[in-house]
């Protein structure tokens, strides 16, 4: 996947003559650079990737956020999809009545408000949601050191968690029925 770099700046230095600009414009006219794992698809929607759980897609034309599980249909996948549309209402880009379950099993879309002023649509929802990731790392790294910390005591224990058994051999026969008695109602008798 290719990176998408973003960069905003303000009209006169996309070639639109207008007048110098105040300090306090040229504060806003600063670029933002930001950097995830994302990829533009042929109808112009952005499908975002970076997150270990789920994956975003921006449809600009349609005025709408779409979230998909990227593995697995639990309630841990939901409770990230609702954290992700709760992080975009705060921030004012999603109609929040208009979160709910899509046309995809598992998925959660919402409508985005249209701006007052002439904003590209996917820059302003690149830089939302890459700050909900930027949030949400450090959680899932804490997540993801702690199955690794689990499974390693799992397999390989240390000599305070683990026993000395050797070779234990297999019995020759298992379970509550033995194998050589024929069953009367099996053979309907």
């Amino acid at each position: 996947m290719a990176d998408i770099k973003v960069t905003m700046s303000s009209g006169a230095q996309q070639g639109v003559d207008a007048a110098p600009l105040s300090q306090e414009q040229d504060k806003l006219s600063q670029k933002f650079s930001i950097k995830l794992k994302a990829r533009r698809t042929l109808d112009g929607s952005v499908i975002i990737s970076d997150h270990p759980e789920i994956d975003v897609v921006i449809m600009p034309e349609k005025m709408r956020v779409i979230t998909f599980s990227k593995n697995n249909f639990d309630d841990t996948v939901y409770e990230t999809q609702n954290r992700l549309m709760k992080h975009l209402f705060k921030k004012g880009v999603i109609i929040f009545d208009s979160v709910g379950g899509g046309n995809v099993y598992g998925s959660l879309e919402a409508k985005i408000q249209k701006p007052a002023a002439e904003y590209p649509i996917d820059d302003l929802m690149l830089m939302t949601i890459s700050d909900w990731i930027a949030k949400e790392k450090p959680t899932y790294l804490y997540q993801q050191s702690i199955e690794g910390s689990r499974l390693e005591d799992l397999t390989d224990p240390d000599e305070e968690k683990s026993t000395e058994l050797g070779d234990v051999s297999a019995a020759p026969e298992k379970g509550s029925v033995p194998i050589h008695q024929v069953r009367r109602y099996a053979y309907g008798l």
